[in-house]
């Protein structure tokens, strides 16, 4: 438990909306000669369009709304990168003396640019880790450069880094862990950044309040590589992770949310010594196609593909942007009940202005079990025709889900009766 890592910041932070006002132009009889002069005037000065300028997203009145992040260390790690090593050979001005005989050197290829590159050591033996955080080749002055590791499931992990980047004079400070592979060969070539920063802050779209989280791979530029997060309000203590899940996916600037569609725009802003994220969300107006979900119970559905589509709560008939979609992934809740169940697939859909499309996805959800055959060896037995019995939850399509936050206490029960006599009866087990 790293509570050094955790700054729990509730004062989220919405800071403005822009929208553009119009006023209706009320004519009167009196002028109506000079309004049509002026509008002759107009035309006649006015250029004609391009006819080949044609594009599928068209800007809707430039309608923005601006967001500030902020920066916010956590205790989860959302998101996981590998970091290269390269320069092997590099020779330090200065070095402490080393205790133990394995030692790694090298240049940690942090982000694009090469400044950010940190020379380092790894004395394994030692379980130590040197790094060259002014970049001078002197490991002897860096007084927050010298940590200690732990060995745990093969690897070496060094817990609470911060690891500075320079973004044009911008100097951002990310907490990540280490973690190197326990062997070392040639092979190696590169570690793992277990990062515990994120910007976030409370937004209002949509006459709604929402959480919205973006996650840096630390070479501070926002793009699909990077982790972008909306969720609701009520949400935004829970810890994520980019795995498929229904709250967060990798940036992409088409965005449909809900009933709107929007580009992203993500960019580093220094105001007053104090960094922040600025979001850009610009709203769009790409032709739409109608998509039919033949099943129930859908609280949260994404679909990743040409735009990245969150729905909430959607209809059974809803309006997305056209184009091909390919993976989608879904968050089944009854109401108010605790119990919830997602599931993760990947079946192409295209949308279209022509005909609905059709997804089966959903509930209702039953109860099942798979049986299935095989032989059961151990050191004492040996069973033939062993049966092997799975829990499912099956939708329509005949879709299988999983279970989330299941109390593991209080498992799927099964029982089996033959001619009405209970023959087994027994819990499932988890894994």
């Amino acid at each position: 438990m790293k509570l050094s890592r955790f700054k729990k910041n509730n004062c989220f932070n919405f800071i403005r909306t822009t929208k553009n006002n119009y006023k209706r132009l009320n004519s009167k009889p009196f002028y109506f000669t000079f309004i049509f002069f002026l509008f002759l005037n107009f035309l006649i000065a006015a250029k004609p369009l391009n006819p080949e300028s044609k594009t599928s997203n068209k800007i809707s009145n430039n309608k923005q709304h601006i967001f500030y992040l902020q920066y916010k260390e956590v205790e989860f790690s959302p998101l996981n990168i590998t970091v290269k090593i390269k320069n092997k050979d590099i020779k330090f001005i200065k070095e402490p003396k080393f205790k133990g005989k394995t030692l790694l050197k090298g240049l940690l290829t942090i982000g694009k640019l090469e400044k950010n590159f940190i020379p380092f050591v790894w004395d394994k033996s030692d379980k130590k880790l040197y790094l060259d955080l002014n970049h001078n080749l002197d490991l002897t002055d860096d007084s927050n450069g010298v940590f200690s590791g732990e060995d745990t499931y093969g690897t070496q992990i060094f817990s609470s880094i911060h690891i500075p980047m320079d973004l044009d004079g911008t100097q951002i400070n990310n907490l990540v862990d280490i973690k190197f592979l326990y062997y070392i060969d040639k092979s190696n070539e590169g570690c793992v950044f277990n990062i515990y920063s994120i910007w976030d802050s409370e937004i209002e779209l949509q006459e709604k309040k929402w959480h919205l989280a973006v996650v840096d791979n630390l070479d501070g530029i926002l793009d699909s590589k990077d982790i972008f997060v909306i969720r609701p309000i009520e949400d935004h203590d829970k810890p994520f992770q980019y795995d498929y899940s229904t709250d967060n996916f990798h940036i992409l600037n088409n965005f449909f949310f809900n009933e709107q569609a929007y580009n992203l725009l993500f960019e580093f802003e220094e105001i007053e010594k104090i960094i922040r994220l600025k979001s850009i969300f610009t709203e769009t107006t790409p032709p739409l196609g109608q998509l039919k979900l033949t099943g129930s119970l859908i609280k949260r559905l994404y679909l990743n593909g040409d735009y990245r589509v969150i729905l909430n709560s959607p209809n059974p008939i809803v309006n997305i942007p056209i184009g091909n979609y390919k993976r989608e992934i879904v968050l089944l809740q009854n109401g108010d009940s605790p119990i919830q169940a997602s599931g993760n697939f990947q079946e192409e859909i295209t949308i279209t202005k022509e005909k609905p499309s059709i997804l089966e996805i959903g509930g209702p959800l039953q109860n099942s079990v798979s049986v299935d055959s095989r032989n059961y060896y151990s050191s004492v037995n040996h069973y033939n025709n062993y049966l092997n019995i799975n829990y499912l939850l099956v939708g329509v399509g005949n879709k299988k889900y999983d279970l989330i936050n299941q109390d593991r206490e209080k498992p799927p029960h099964l029982t089996i009766y033959s001619n009405n006599k209970m023959i087994l009866s027994r819990d499932f087990e988890y894994g």
